[in-house]
């Protein structure tokens, strides 16, 4: 099911979208960086035709210090952007930049005493082309450069009203009004395609590694989390657990009241399961109906309390009016040291410990 995307090219899902920028954000750093370099230093020289055209020494010494300014600005958030934690404040940091670029522009604009008015138009074209190519939130991207190019005009008209015609005043409006529009569409487009793309993918995965009956994760993505918390538990010596149970007499269940019942057995179990696990503990089907529990951060005795009580749980609930249910749980556990170091070895573990209890009377749980 493709996730709704609202008009300002955000996923409506705050934590999908939080989820998707983090990382869109990530892979841009490779080259947002460079271009944020890219664009301070081109700021900084174009001091150059600024000596060259203005002789006046008071208004030079402004544009020094209005393009220096952009600059340590610009170097700022080139140093420190690989360090900021939020995409958020990613975002905002990089709008403020813009907006303080847009009243370099302004005020460098201002001290020149005869700019032309064309000239200067381009130049706030250009400014618009860079705040959309610079990864952004599209909302601040908009934002920004109609706040800029507002100003601009503002101060155009306030500095050349008596010396320019209306009709070429009106132009550089449309102009940049129509950049604007017409990135603003292709960016939209854009981001709007990669978040649709994002969205299909993730529900992909998430089929692919999903058991359709239950809703939990399949035995190809338990072994994916598995070797994931094996190595962790490895490397902070921290204790990990493995949880491997089956239904008790569930092929009699099948053969006497059918597959249907079956499956409503299942569902009916983990749901009741789910109901006694934490938050950071992982469920999967394993296989037919073979379940197990991975349990970071856990050792044997805190396990088999645990475990007692689902077992305690599934087996005194009328889960089934027809008949009651019981499950049989088998435990291993890894530190990082004894004969378990590999996803294969630990879940045999499980198993041999599950098979003790199926022969020592089903409804128990051994280790």
């Amino acid at each position: 099911m493709a996730k709704p995307i609202s008009i300002f090219c955000e996923f409506t899902d705050r934590e999908l979208e939080t989820e998707y920028f983090s990382a869109d954000l990530l892979k841009s750093l490779k080259y947002m960086r460079p271009l944020i370099l890219f664009l301070a230093v081109l700021n900084t020289l174009f001091i150059v035709p600024d000596f060259i055209l203005i002789k006046d020494i008071s208004p030079l010494i402004v544009i020094a210090v209005t393009r220096v300014i952009f600059l340590v600005c610009a170097l700022l958030l080139y140093f420190h952007i690989q360090y900021m934690k939020s995409p958020y404040i990613i975002c905002a940091w990089i709008s403020a930049c813009e907006l303080l670029g847009f009243l370099s522009f302004i005020i460098i604009f201002w001290q020149y005493p005869s700019p032309d008015y064309l000239i200067q138009v381009l130049g706030m074209i250009i400014i618009i082309l860079a705040v959309f190519l610079v990864p952004n939130r599209w909302l601040y991207m908009v934002i920004t450069s109609i706040i800029g190019v507002s100003s601009f005009f503002i101060a155009a008209y306030a500095k050349l009203a008596d010396r320019i015609s209306t009709s070429r005043f009106s132009a550089g409006i449309v102009y940049t009004a129509l950049i604007i529009i017409i990135s603003a569409f292709s960016s939209y487009r854009m981001y709007y395609n990669r978040r649709a793309n994002y969205a299909i993918n993730k529900e992909l995965e998430k089929t692919s590694f999903t058991d359709s009956l239950t809703g939990l994760i399949n035995k190809a993505k338990l072994n994916e989390e598995l070797n994931m918390w094996m190595k962790f538990s490895s490397r902070y010596k921290t204790p990990l657990t493995l949880i491997l149970f089956d239904i008790d007499n569930f092929k009699h269940i099948n053969d006497e009241y059918g597959h249907l019942v079956g499956d409503e057995v299942m569902v009916k179990i983990i749901g009741a399961v789910k109901e006694m696990i934490r938050e950071t503990d992982t469920l999967a089907r394993w296989g037919g109906d073979e379940f197990t529990i991975i349990m970071p951060h856990t050792n044997r005795i805190q396990a088999l309390e645990i475990t007692e009580r689902i077992r305690k749980a599934i087996s005194e609930r009328e889960l089934m009016p027809e008949f009651k249910l019981s499950c049989s749980f088998g435990i291993a556990s890894f530190t990082g040291k004894g004969k378990i170091s590999g996803v294969d070895q630990f879940i045999c573990a499980a198993d041999r410990a599950l098979y003790k209890a199926k022969n020592s009377g089903k409804n128990v749980v051994m280790y």
